[in-house]
């Protein structure tokens, strides 16, 4: 299904093509109308391009609205658009009753069609727990939103690859490894009974840390495992195995799908990555460590204020500065080290930064490792300035970007770094850091395995889009591993390489989001209090309308108790996943149960009790929607969804709003922002809200027992009908999407 956006670009750019077909076709803009739903926005910098053609040809109109005129005027025949109007240069117009009709009923007829996309080869790599610990609630963010990522892009007809690139390999493993083996000696013959691996491993790293031949021995088993010895890896996947199933229970109970490929998957492929960045040369040796430091070359005379800080940060402030004597010269000669406090003291830079206690930093100690990122910045920002000339005239370019000229002292101490100045080409570093691929003692760390990871999963899996989705904390190491790739050639240019990072789940004080033990909350423990809260709050409704119905002298059919509980189940763990998936990814948010599970405003358990009420509505006419409700309401009276919409502002704001689900979901692939598709379902909600009150889709009549009453569907029923189905089809499928189950009654 074309997205609305697709289809009113496809006209307006035939539109401005036959009224202007000596201009090369802008990109169409269109954005809401003030007073209409859409607007054109291209007459302005048509006008621009008008002006540049050559002498000689059509002379350009003397204002924008003449422009609009023209392109309105040229616009196809077509049932899209109508009430076009030109104003200010803006071409406003509505999108015509019949076109928002025939999308509504297609969603009943033929079910919710994809946006049309180019089916493309994806991986996820979400989740990413560590073997023998417990997943906790930042495991939460990535898994729900990885999840809901692959959802979108699968129903979008792309091939998606959801990759759970687990921590189970490493130094650790050599604790476990020998507490397993000292706890349980015939491991081999017998399967140990652990529960509970993360007592288990408290229990090895407190040996760790108390016991000397504990740690000795336990050196050896890292060695042994890493040898592949076979005692060491089969008590490895043992522990493996126990952490897999804590695991697989959280997934289950939150309807995840995803395939294990851990750390350990890429250990035969660590050895020849750091052999090919050697060999291409993007990589290089220093003090025994193989590191990639991914530059851009740049001439002398065009370096800005933000390249000379990457350049300082790089290779000056990654060590203390005492340790380079030539650059202390060259600050000396030029005014900026002064003495420290107290008679010996040691020198420092002038002016000199401080440390928390608001005494000066000391050369000895001033080195982005060992101060923080704010105090290295801000000083390498001065120095940058410090040691360069005024910028040039660049005309009003902002702080940072406009071309500085380095001090003759600055270029000649730079040309003794080996490879930063290069005649009058400088390599400019693209990070603040080097990314290190192998240490000096010959092991390898993330960067290796993450740099290799790349390149299985471009070569071997193919993949053309691969997004992590992890906390913000990481994107910088991403960054660089995924220039890394390019650099290395294993990524080609045409792949996508993306970022998905979310911010931190905060108390309500503020802080990191943690249990009154002030340990990290197991992410099974809230698994199992959402359920419980909300379980023993139906359980209070219920008994409240039971008590109503009593006082009146009705009846009220309640819900039996196993069936309130898997209600209870459903919204409480869709209640934490759109709690978490509401609240843009990149930000903060505040976790609160009570928030979570209010019955009103923008939470799941609002939208799942409308979407239960909307779903009441046929059933309480007695009318079927489980086999082909089109045919099932045509029978019962003609859909006439225009004539309606045309009649009812709240019928058409809610079909409209209906229309633009695949514009949603298209921005949500091309963005990975699942907020926006929650926006849309609270939004969808509220306007079927309205719609509810507005219009009477039921009435009471006589029923076939004296004195008896029944409901029925009105007049125009039917097509009102049609309409909440089509609304309940798309909230449904749209929760589906987020990984939200629904329920037919609460």
């Amino acid at each position: 299904m074309q997205t609305i956006e697709h289809s009113l670009n496809t006209l307006f750019r035939a539109a401005i093509q036959k009224a202007y077909p000596n201009v090369p076709t802008p990109r169409v803009s269109l954005s809401p109308g003030r007073k209409t739903d859409y607007q054109c926005n291209n007459a302005m910098p048509l006008l621009a391009q008008l002006k540049q053609l050559p002498a000689g040809e059509t002379p350009p109109p003397a204002k924008p609205n003449d422009i609009a005129e023209q392109i309105a005027a040229s616009l196809p025949d077509n049932n899209l658009v109508t009430n076009v109007n030109c104003f200010n240069g803006f071409i406003n117009f509505d999108l015509s009753k019949e076109f928002v009709a025939d999308r509504v009923n297609d969603y009943v007829k033929a079910g919710i069609q994809p946006p049309v996309q180019e089916p493309t080869r994806v991986m996820v790599d979400f989740s990413s727990p560590n073997i023998a610990k417990d997943m906790h609630v930042g495991h939460l963010r990535s898994t729900i939103m990885g999840e809901c990522i692959s959802r979108v892009l699968e129903f979008c007809g792309h091939s998606v690859m959801r990759i759970n690139h687990v921590g189970d390999w490493g130094t650790q493993f050599g604790m476990l490894i020998t507490h397993l083996t000292d706890e349980y000696p015939n491991f081999k013959e017998v399967p140990p009974p652990i529960t509970e691996l993360v007592q288990f491993y408290k229990a090895s790293k407190a040996r760790f840390d108390a016991d000397a031949d504990f740690k000795d021995r336990a050196h050896k088993a890292v060695v042994a495992l890493q040898s592949g010895d076979e005692s060491a890896r089969q008590a490895w996947q043992i522990l493996c195995k126990c952490s897999r199933e804590a695991f697989q229970e959280v997934y289950s109970r939150l309807d995840v799908t995803i395939e294990e490929r851990g750390e350990s998957f890429y250990n035969p492929y660590l050895a020849d990555a750091v052999k090919d960045c050697l060999e291409r040369k993007i990589a290089h040796i220093d003090n025994g460590a193989a590191m990639i430091v991914s530059c851009e070359t740049k001439q002398l005379d065009t370096l800005t204020q933000r390249d000379v800080e990457r350049i300082l940060t790089l290779h000056i402030c990654n060590q203390p500065l005492s340790s380079s004597p030539k650059f202390v010269a060259l600050l000396e000669a030029e005014g900026l080290i002064g003495d420290g406090e107290g008679e010996g003291a040691e020198k420092v830079l002038k002016p000199a930064p401080t440390d928390k206690k608001g005494k000066p930093i000391p050369l000895s100690q001033f080195s982005s490792t060992l101060q923080k990122p704010d105090v290295v910045g801000r000083t390498v920002q001065g120095l940058a300035l410090a040691l360069c000339e005024k910028p040039q005239k660049g005309g009003g370019k902002k702080q940072g970007a406009a071309a500085l000229v380095l001090k003759p002292a600055f270029v000649e101490f730079l040309q003794t770094i080996p490879g930063v100045i290069i005649e009058k080409a400088v390599n400019v570093p693209r990070f603040n850091t080097p990314f290190m691929i192998q240490k000096s003692d010959g092991g390898f760390g993330y960067g290796t395995t993450d740099l290799a990871a790349l390149k299985y999963r471009t070569q071997v899996d193919k993949a053309q889009r691969i997004v992590y989705v992890t906390d913000m904390g990481q994107e910088g190491h991403f960054m660089q591993a995924y220039q890394a790739g390019r650099d290395a050639g294993y990524v080609a240019p045409d792949v996508k390489l993306e970022h998905v990072g979310f911010g931190l789940v905060l108390a309500p004080d503020g802080k990191k989001f943690k249990t009154r033990s002030g340990t990290t909350e197991r992410l099974q423990d809230l698994l199992d209090e959402a359920p419980k809260r909300l379980y023993m709050e139906m359980q209070k409704r219920q008994k409240e309308r039971i008590d109503e119905a009593k006082e009146k002298g009705t009846t009220f059919e309640p819900i039996p108790d196993e069936e309130m509980k898997k209600s209870a189940d459903v919204i409480g763990y869709g209640a934490i996943k759109y709690f978490d998936l509401k609240s843009n990814r990149v930000g903060n948010y505040t976790f609160s149960y009570d928030a979570m599970l209010d019955l009103k405003g923008n939470t799941a358990v609002y939208l799942e009790y409308a979407y239960a009420r909307y779903r009441a509505i046929a059933r309480k006419a007695g009318v079927s929607t489980t086999e082909n409700p089109w045919e099932t309401f045509s029978a019962i009276a003609p859909i006439d969804m225009g004539t309606l919409i045309k009649s009812s502002d709240s019928a058409f704001a809610l079909a409209l709003h209906l229309a633009r689900y695949p514009s949603c979901i298209e921005e949500v692939t091309e963005t990975l922002l699942p907020h926006k598709l929650c926006d849309y379902l609270y939004h969808l909600t509220e306007k079927c809200n309205v719609f509810y009150d507005k219009e009477r889709v039921l009435k009471s009549t006589e029923g076939e027992e004296e004195g008896s009453v029944k409901l029925v569907l009105t007049d125009d029923g039917s097509t009102k009908l049609t309409l909440t189905e089509a609304a309940t089809r798309v909230m449904a499928h749209g929760l589906k999407l987020l990984g939200i189950s629904t329920v037919e009654r609460l």
